[in-house]
């Protein structure tokens, strides 16, 4: 997504993929030493894992008493 002064908030959606390998190429000139990702499920971790050169080195996620998320805890 990105603003446009006319229209607001316009959709152009970037597969993740092509994030991923931007994220990547941070990583290759030294710029950041990890890459992690955010609130993803199991099914979207699986599909990253597919194609990603170098694997997610951290997930955040919302963890307490009353939202345990015990399967992707297990996946992690």
């Amino acid at each position: 997504h990105h603003y446009d002064e006319e229209s607001g908030i316009v959709e152009d959606p970037t597969p993740l993929s092509e994030t991923w390998a931007a994220m990547e190429e941070l990583v290759n000139e030294g710029l950041v030493k990890h890459i992690g990702v955010s609130n993803m499920g199991t099914s979207l971790i699986r599909d990253l894992w597919s194609y990603a050169k170098i694997k997610p080195a951290a997930l955040q996620v919302e963890i307490h008493p009353y939202h345990t998320q015990p399967l992707l805890v297990r996946f992690c």
